[in-house]
């Protein structure tokens, strides 16, 4: 007869892989409908017309710091901002030394110039073939990660709950935002890493970095396998996109690097008044400072104060857990998730898109099923995803939700906390000898 504890040893079963996954949609589904139901009384009975603000930002929210005269036709009222914006710039001498601000990354109007050259002709057009290539780049890899889910509705029915309803994704449309583009990059570089495609997945990786810049870290799983030479690489493709961006703008390569720095300060110190939309650490700081809770609300005034020394140390503090070599790649591509979402200011909803990331790892190994830390962290990535946009209420009414603090804002960046301290305590774990499987007597207690 064998042990029982024995039997643990072994991965589960796919029933019990099944069941888990049904918990997760069920879970996922039941805080969605919650949140919309609680957006819906707050937005109707209390203050009405505030519907898109709640759900992602505003709807008819215009492209700012853009020449007006590429501002487009809306489509209804929506400008899908994001998406104007690069566009717009992409067809300047050069985005950064112009007199309209621009902080996204040389590559991202490079790969939009065509998209905002066809926006001179039909808007409409030029934007839903962006956001076709946004939900190709996502749901198709994702729907290949749920591969578990062998009935095709069951699976459709994952797909909808987890990716399409959450709060990421709904911004990332809404904003039409390139946010879409790097995790579907991310995605299918980690995937083709995983098939021992290294030059494909270095490619990806280096795309994604180019885009936005924080996505580097994910380039140290070569690192992790001691893949100096393909980690070499990519560092290399990454500079290489974004050198031969910077060199298709007037003014040549350095003028342009000292704009883009200049651009980046001048309109992050903007954002990151917005607390309401962000879901970071000083965005966390600053609400519960707003809030004014005892004792808590002098210490986060006080670490706000040195935020970037505060900001350095958490971020070493995340580089040092992804090179460890004992910690999973779930848990490594959680610490990657976290270094992109936590640590920058302003971090919209469209930021925790990243999250994907390991969701899809998770999906795709079976073995992770059995360990009991990454399927908690599972559940709080899915109530991460859920959308809580609402403002806390303060006083008799309910602020603006822009500068004031809201359950994005206090709730995202403690489970963000709590997805830090699970990957401390399963390094800590692995330190420790673990239980022999092959001792069946049950003599040995560990």
């Amino acid at each position: 007869m064998i042990d029982k504890e024995f039997q643990l040893t072994y991965p589960p079963t796919t029933s019990e892989q099944k069941g888990f996954l049904a918990k997760i949609v069920a879970l996922k589904l039941s805080c969605t409908i919650l949140f919309y139901s609680a957006v819906y009384v707050v937005s109707e009975y209390f203050d009405r017309n505030r519907l898109d603000d709640f759900l992602s930002f505003k709807a008819n929210d215009g492209p700012g710091f853009i020449q007006p005269l590429c501002i487009p036709e809306p489509i209804g009222v929506h400008y899908f901002g994001d998406f104007v914006s690069v566009a717009c710039h992409s067809q300047l001498p050069s985005p950064y030394l112009s007199s309209f601000s621009s902080n996204y990354f040389p590559f991202a109007y490079l790969i939009m110039r065509p998209l905002g050259f066809l926006m001179k002709n039909s808007f409409t057009l030029s934007v839903s073939l962006f956001l076709l290539a946004t939900c190709c780049l996502i749901l198709i890899p994702m729907w290949r990660s749920l591969s578990l889910i062998e009935e095709r509705a069951s699976r459709m029915t994952s797909l909808i709950v987890v990716v399409i309803m959450s709060y990421p994704f709904f911004s990332v449309i809404d904003r039409g935002n390139i946010q879409g583009l790097v995790v579907g990059f991310l995605i299918i570089g980690l995937m083709a890493f995983q098939q021992d495609r290294k030059i494909w997945a270095l490619l990806l990786l280096a795309a994604a970095t180019s885009l936005k810049g924080y996505p580097f870290i994910f380039m140290f799983i070569f690192l992790r396998k001691r893949e100096w030479k393909y980690f070499g690489a990519a560092l290399l493709a990454s500079f290489t996109f974004t050198a031969i961006s910077l060199l298709t703008f007037s003014g040549g390569f350095f003028q342009n690097s000292r704009g883009l720095v200049n651009k980046i300060l001048e309109l992050s110190d903007k954002g990151s008044l917005m607390t309401g939309f962000s879901n970071s650490l000083k965005a966390f700081l600053d609400s519960v400072s707003a809030l004014n809770i005892p004792l808590i609300a002098n210490w986060s005034q006080s670490i706000s104060h040195h935020y970037i020394v505060m900001s350095g140390l958490v971020a070493g503090l995340l580089i040092f857990l992804s090179l460890q070599r004992k910690i999973t790649e779930f848990d490594f591509l959680v610490i990657c998730a976290l270094f992109g979402t936590f640590m920058f200011d302003p971090s919209p909803g469209y930021v925790l898109l990243l999250f994907m990331v390991p969701l899809a790892e998770f999906f795709l190994n079976n073995h992770l099923y059995q360990d009991k830390n990454s399927r908690l962290s599972v559940l709080l990535i899915c109530l991460l995803l859920v959308p809580k946009g609402i403002p806390i209420k303060t006083g008799s009414g309910w602020p603006r939700c822009d500068y004031c603090p809201s359950f994005n804002s206090f709730i995202n960046p403690m489970i963000q906390i709590l997805l830090l301290l699970i990957v401390i305590f399963s390094l800590c774990r692995s330190h420790h000898p673990q239980p022999d499987p092959s001792a069946l007597d049950g003599t040995k207690h560990y």
